[in-house]
């Protein structure tokens, strides 16, 4: 009998939750993230190494990938080349542990205090950085090429390309001329990525090089960092294999080395390239843009010794909270 009472009063108050207004306020349905099945990737790597899409190494030649990614870093108007890193993330909302990874980092440096003048009565003709580019004096111009000009980088090796842009943008103004030299080198990039609603969001918290690593037609770069940047131990050196090397750097070296302008009649630059470095507003920030492109290229590349790094995919999940009202 007693068992008959208490199954009869379980289910009264399990029917109370549903009809008494009172306690259904005291019910609600609540939403929180826990951790998904699935496993989220994203790219990273030890060695950069010249590939063909069928895997094989490409004798002193560039891969069409790091092409790709050298066009889109020049182009990208809006400077998000950090969109375009290789992911997974079958939640959409998905967090990794921070990593280390083999990227290239750049460093510009404002030179138009070289930048010297040839006038005649007041109108300049030639504007020029000694040993570097030169300018008309006609204004809507631009000249690059590689140069060695700023003590400010001095200690900086430039693995992969340094080079100088001389500007005058003003065709009103053609003295008005300044001048931007920047170093692209490897280095080893600490980054805290998320992806969150479907959006990568990836941060450089830090980088590390190695200025003695320098290029060489025999041996490759190795790039050791300190146990204390990359908080793993027993970590296996970075690497870029010296034909790969090698080879960027002179397709860096062509590429970047031109020159253009504008005019009444119109306008002729010497690449696209050239024309894009012309164009943008912030040289410094679309060179670093440049750098991150550059960098996903590598990462990408499937280098058959280092694996993506492994995170955490989140999903919503729908509990019931109940609260406890006392009545006196």
């Amino acid at each position: 009998m007693r068992r008959h009472l208490a199954f009869i009063g379980a289910v009264v108050v399990v029917l109370a939750n549903f009809f008494d207004p009172f306690v259904q306020q005291l019910v609600t349905y609540r939403s929180r993230s826990v951790p998904s099945a699935s496993t989220p990737e994203i790219v990273k790597s030890r060695v950069y190494a010249a590939r063909s899409d069928e895997g094989l190494p490409l004798p002193s030649v560039v891969d069409l990938s790091m092409k790709a990614g050298i066009y889109n870093g020049v182009f990208d108007i809006k400077d998000n080349a950090n969109a375009g890193i290789s992911y997974t993330c079958s939640t959409g909302d998905c967090s990794w542990e921070n990593f280390t990874s083999l990227a290239i980092c750049s460093r510009c440096v404002d030179i138009t205090s070289h930048v010297e003048k040839e006038c005649t009565n007041g109108k300049c003709h030639l504007l020029y950085i000694r040993n570097g580019p030169t300018l008309s004096g006609l204004g809507g111009q631009i000249n690059c090429s590689t140069t060695n000009i700023s003590s400010e980088l001095q200690g900086i090796e430039p693995s992969v390309l340094r080079f100088t842009s001389l500007l005058s943008k003003k065709v009103s103004d053609p003295d008005d001329a300044f001048a931007v030299e920047c170093s692209l080198f490897y280095c080893i990039g600490k980054y805290a990525s998320s992806v969150t609603d479907g959006m990568v969001d990836q941060r450089l918290l830090a980088s590390w090089r190695n200025d003695t690593a320098r290029l060489d037609t025999e041996s490759d770069l190795i790039l050791n960092p300190p146990t204390s940047f990359s908080n793993e131990s027993g970590m296996q050196p970075f690497r870029i294999t010296h034909r790969a090397a090698i080879a960027l750097n002179s397709f860096m070296s062509d590429t970047f080395t031109g020159s253009g302008g504008i005019n009444n009649s119109g306008s002729a630059f010497s690449s696209d390239v050239i024309q894009a470095l012309y164009d943008t507003s912030n040289l410094t920030k679309r060179i670093e843009n440049l750098a991150t492109s550059m960098t996903n290229s590598i990462r990408g590349q499937d280098d058959n010794v280092t694996g993506p790094a492994y995170g955490t995919a989140w999903t919503n999940e729908t509990y019931v909270h109940r609260a406890v009202s006392y009545s006196v």
